[in-house]
């Protein structure tokens, strides 16, 4: 009866290291995902500011493509409405090299 009852600690023993082990792999995989997690949440947080950074500048350039517009049309002398028109361009070539 002994003998039995030492094997089975035995048995109980190793169930339960196997278990600590898995417990151990698992606590790694359950860390390892919440910082790839925390990751991924600084990475969205980045995208939607450059997105609202985007549409700022882009809600400018349009302001200014109608300064332009209605500079054309209202008869402005030509050298204001071109250098208004050179200086749009410039913004747009900048902001599109930065993306």
């Amino acid at each position: 009866k002994i003998v039995e009852l030492e094997e089975e600690l035995r048995v109980v023993g190793n169930n339960l290291k196997s278990l600590e082990v898995s417990e151990e792999k698992n606590q790694q995989k359950h860390e390892a995902y919440e910082a790839q997690e925390r990751l991924m949440s600084s990475r969205l947080q980045q995208a939607l500011q450059k997105e609202e950074s985007y549409e700022m500048t882009i809600r400018q350039m349009t302001q200014r493509l109608q300064e332009v517009c209605l500079c054309h049309a209202s008869g402005s002398r030509a050298v204001d409405c071109e250098l208004k028109h050179k200086f749009l361009l410039l913004n747009f070539f900048i902001f599109i090299s930065s993306l």
